[in-house]
């Protein structure tokens, strides 16, 4: 079907599932006429901002905005990956065995260590398989008794992943699991 620009008054065509979609009824023939508009500019709730990497000048959404946990903004995931391989290692300590190693700043998290048997060894006494041995054979919420174990969860009370003290742990059944997390205690 041919429409008009609402900005330039150009005529082209568009397709009948994308006019049925336009908001305002108002087509645009390219992102440039798109963008001109003032009814539309009103409604972005972003700004223009910098590419941390190559310094271009982009457009992000609110939503983009706040989604950042580093607050770094990329005008493509090239412009990531560059800036990414630019930082400088830190110096982070093994939670295992607490020797000091470098570690790009993007991969350091809650937990970091400096080789696979370090992870393995602390897995052992401090991760899933050490806290699988409190679980009982039935839910302590609501009573279900499984066909087999792997229908059971092990849950923290007080919501701490690293408290394995015996009285925070609790056997629930998955769907009382997820509806604790999901609901809290109601």
């Amino acid at each position: 079907m041919v429409v008009k620009c609402y900005t330039c008054g150009k005529s082209f065509i568009k397709e009948q599932h994308r006019i049925n979609r336009t908001k305002y009824n108002n087509h645009f023939c390219s992102r440039e006429c798109y963008n001109i508009n003032p009814i539309i500019t009103q409604e972005k709730t972003g700004r223009e901002i910098k590419c941390d990497n190559c310094g271009d000048i982009i457009y992000k959404s609110g939503a983009m905005l706040k989604s950042s946990k580093s607050n770094t903004h990329f005008c493509s995931r090239k412009c990531s990956a560059q800036y990414k391989s630019k930082q400088i290692p830190k110096n982070t300590l093994c939670d295992n065995c607490g020797i000091k190693f470098r570690k790009s700043p993007s991969t350091i998290s809650q937990t970091n260590f400096c080789c696979r048997e370090c992870w393995k060894i602390f897995v052992k006494s401090n991760g899933v398989s050490f806290y699988r041995k409190f679980k009982k054979d039935i839910c302590e919420l609501c009573g279900f008794v499984p066909i087999d174990k792997c229908q059971l969860d092990v849950h923290h009370i007080d919501g701490v992943k690293n408290n394995n003290i015996e009285s925070n742990l609790e056997t629930l059944c998955s769907n009382c699991h997820r509806i604790v997390h999901f609901y809290g205690r109601k």
